[in-house]
């Protein structure tokens, strides 16, 4: 995957820690590309916390 992939949609978003944290919820700044999905601490922060590759997802619920 290139670093340069198409930016579909970008913004802060509330996220819900795990494990022992699991009651606090953390501003997160999301980037969702076309075949990824990474969560950062900051718009700043150049290294993504978490990647999502989206071909892996086999389902989801609301």
């Amino acid at each position: 995957m290139s670093g340069a992939a198409r930016v579909v949609k970008a913004g802060y978003l509330s996220v819900k820690e795990d494990g022992l944290m699991s009651f606090i919820w953390s501003k997160r700044w999301v980037v969702l590309r076309e075949q990824t999905l990474a969560l950062h601490r900051s718009e700043s922060a150049q290294q993504a916390v978490t990647l999502v590759f989206l071909s892996s997802i086999a389902s989801s619920s609301v």
